[in-house]
């Protein structure tokens, strides 16, 4: 596992990620001046995982649905200050 944060470049055990953030114009500042105006960078960045990992979530799932969620923790949320 891995991980670098939205706006970073990927390295370490995240480069094998770099062509498809480069290719997405995420890396190359020289691109810059080509981007339209309204480029969001942190979509940009999503959709290459998404893409490269090939995720996606129904639309109208995030919108109007409820998502299923996953349990990350051993203690209960009540009893985190114990």
């Amino acid at each position: 596992m891995g991980h670098f944060s939205i706006g970073e470049i990927p390295d370490g055990d995240m480069t094998f990620l770099a062509p498809a953030f480069e290719a997405a114009g995420l890396i190359d500042d020289s691109v810059l001046s080509e981007r339209p105006e309204d480029f969001d960078s942190v979509r940009a960045a999503l959709a290459v995982l998404e893409e490269h990992f090939g995720l996606s979530l129904p639309r109208d799932a995030v919108l109007e649905g409820r998502l299923p969620a996953a349990v990350t923790a051993l203690t209960h949320p009540e009893n985190l200050g114990d």
